[in-house]
C-alpha cells in the first residue's frame, strides 16, 4: 500500500510514472490538456484512491438524511423511541464513517497534488537548466518568475480540484436518485435548479479568468522591469536615468495595482454567487416540499431531508 504515503519528494526522475529513474518512460506533452491529463496520471494508483475515496465520501453525504427520514417519520411522528434511537444511532455512524472518507479523500487528495507541483516545478527547472543562456531568446525573466510564483500554484489547485470534482459528481448523481424516488417534481426543482447556477457563474467565472491572465502578465512585465533596473542599476546612476526608470517602475506598479483591483469585481460576484443561489434553490426546496406536505404527497420526514 505504498501509493497510501505520503510520496517522497523531490522525485528521482519527474517523467517516470512513479518518481524513479532509468523507467525510459516518454515525455510529457507539450498541449496544456494533454500535460495535465499526463500530470495526474503520473501515480495512477495514488489517483484512483483519491477518487475512489472522494466518491464515497461526498457521494455518502446525501445518504445521511436518508437516517433522517426514518428518525423523524417511524421515530418522531410515531412516539416510537426505539426506532428513534436505532435510526439516529444509524445517523451517527453513517456520520463517523463519512467523516473518516473524507478525511482520507482529503489526505490522498493532497499527495496527489503535491506529486503534480513538486513534478511541474523539477520539469520547468530542468528545462530552464537545459537551455541556459539561450532561455532569454525565448522567454522574459518575468515570464520565467510567473512560472514559480502563479502558474505552479494554478497546476497545483487543478490536479487538486478532480477528486472533489468526481466526488460531487457521484453526489449529484446519489442526490438525484434520491429525490426521484421522493418526488419527481422535487428532483426536477434542484437539477434545474443546479443546471441554472451554472449557467449564471459561467459568464463571471469566465470574466474572472480573463482578468487574472491579465494580471498575471502585468506580474511578468514588472518583474522584468525590476530586474533591468537591478542589473543595470550602476550604468542607469552613472548616466543619470534613475529617476526616469525609478517613475517607468512606479507607474507599471500602479498598472498593476489596477489590474489586481479589476480582478477583485468578478471575485467577489462570483462567492456572492456561491452562497446566495444556493439559499434561494434551498428556500424554492423548502417552499415546494411543504406543499407537498400539505398535499400528503410525502411525509415530513422527506421534506426535511430534501
Amino acid at each position: 500500500m505504498r501509493f497510501l504515503r505520503a510520496p517522497e519528494l523531490p522525485l528521482d526522475d519527474p517523467v517516470a510514472p512513479d518518481g524513479r529513474s532509468g523507467t525510459g518512460a516518454p515525455a510529457p506533452p507539450t498541449t496544456p490538456w494533454k500535460f495535465l491529463l499526463w500530470l495526474a496520471t503520473r501515480r495512477k494508483r495514488l489517483a484512483a484512491a483519491a477518487l475512489i475515496t472522494s466518491g464515497i465520501a461526498l457521494g455518502g453525504l446525501p445518504v445521511l438524511p436518508y437516517f433522517l427520514t426514518g428518525a423523524v417519520d417511524h421515530g418522531l411522528a410515531q412516539r416510537d423511541w426505539s426506532a428513534l434511537t436505532l435510526w439516529s444511532l444509524g445517523l451517527v455512524l453513517a456520520g463517523f464513517a463519512s467523516a473518516a472518507m473524507i478525511v482520507w479523500s482529503h489526505r490522498l487528495t493532497v499527495y496527489w497534488r503535491m506529486d503534480a507541483a513538486y513534478r511541474t516545478l523539477q520539469l520547468s527547472t530542468r528545462k530552464v537548466n537545459r537551455l541556459g543562456g539561450g532561455l532569454r531568446r525565448q522567454v522574459t525573466t518575468g515570464q520565467v518568475v510567473s512560472v514559480g510564483a502563479t502558474d505552479l500554484r494554478r497546476i497545483a489547485e487543478a490536479v487538486d480540484g478532480l477528486s472533489p470534482a468526481f466526488g460531487c459528481l457521484v453526489g449529484l448523481i446519489t442526490v438525484g436518485v434520491l429525490l426521484f424516488n421522493t418526488s419527481v417534481s422535487l428532483g426536477l426543482t434542484i437539477f434545474i435548479g443546479v443546471f441554472l447556477v451554472g449557467l449564471i457563474t459561467g459568464p463571471v467565472l469566465s470574466r474572472l479568468q480573463k482578468r487574472q491572465q491579465a494580471y498575471r502578465d502585468r506580474i511578468g512585465d514588472i518583474t522584468d522591469r525590476a530586474s533591468d533596473i537591478v542589473a543595470g542599476l550602476r550604468v542607469l546612476r552613472g548616466i543619470g536615468g534613475e529617476r526616469r526608470f525609478s517613475d517607468s517602475y512606479r507607474r507599471d506598479s500602479a498598472r498593476l495595482r489596477g489590474a489586481g483591483y479589476r480582478v477583485a469585481p468578478p471575485m467577489a460576484w462570483l462567492n456572492a454567487l456561491g452562497e446566495g443561489t444556493p439559499a434561494i434553490l434551498l428556500g424554492v426546496v423548502v417552499w415546494l416540499s411543504g406543499r407537498l406536505v400539505a398535499a400528503e404527497e410525502i411525509t415530513v420526514g422527506q421534506m426535511v431531508a430534501a
